[in-house]
């Protein structure tokens, strides 16, 4: 849950703002956060199956307990197959764009004072 609402404050807050404020491109967001859309997109996937199985799981006198039997099913689902292929190359693709991301990010906010303004 933290993981998806971190990757949505990134993708619908962060990058709306230095879209909107410094009117970069999306090539330049893409430097800087490689392949976040279709991460959000996967993370999201996978946590309504989450959901849905808490839900699924809920106490019928108390909605607000549940015990969870099994998980193994959704497991398998987003890491193996076609969804868990996509997976790898995502991440495959973020991971190895991190220093390079990392080192744009410095250059741009070391350079670009409309920038450091956002940032702070």
């Amino acid at each position: 849950m933290h993981h998806v609402r971190t990757l949505k404050i990134l993708f619908h807050i962060y990058m709306y703002e230095l879209k909107e404020s410094l009117l970069v491109d999306d090539a330049w967001l893409e430097k800087l956060f490689p392949s976040v859309e279709v991460l959000l997109s996967l993370h999201m996937h996978f946590f309504s199956f989450l959901k849905l199985r808490q839900k699924q799981s809920q106490d019928e006198e108390n909605p607000n307990n549940f015990c969870i039997t099994q998980l193994g099913d959704i497991l398998i689902n987003q890491f193996s197959g076609n969804l868990g292929e996509q997976m790898m190359v995502v991440y495959s693709h973020f991971c190895s764009h991190h220093s390079e991301a990392v080192n744009f990010y410095k250059e741009q906010t070391h350079n670009n004072k409309k920038l450091q303004i956002l940032i702070r």
